[in-house]
């Protein structure tokens, strides 16, 4: 587990529980398992970069997606897709 990952879990379950939102609901809405949004929160995965952005974007929060350039610079980092050549 890397700081990143625990942190951003964290921010993630933080704001889905403010909303009163399911772990279902929120991987609903942003189009992945549920089963993985409960080991992104519990910091046990990092997220694709996409996937990240599909979550801030479930869960209604920009300032999720600033989080997620700060955990670019941690071990186990978020990165951007490259593109296609």
């Amino acid at each position: 587990m890397s700081s990143g990952a625990v942190f951003f879990g964290r921010a993630l379950r933080m704001e889905r529980r403010f909303q009163n939102l399911t772990q279902e609901e929120v991987a609903k809405k942003a189009g992945i398992a549920g089963m993985y949004v409960c080991r992104i929160e519990r910091g046990q995965v990092m997220p694709s970069y996409r996937t990240a952005e599909k979550l801030a974007r479930a869960v209604g929060l920009p300032e999720l997606m600033r989080l997620i350039n700060v955990c670019k610079h941690c071990k186990q980092t978020i990165r951007k897709p490259r593109r296609a050549k």
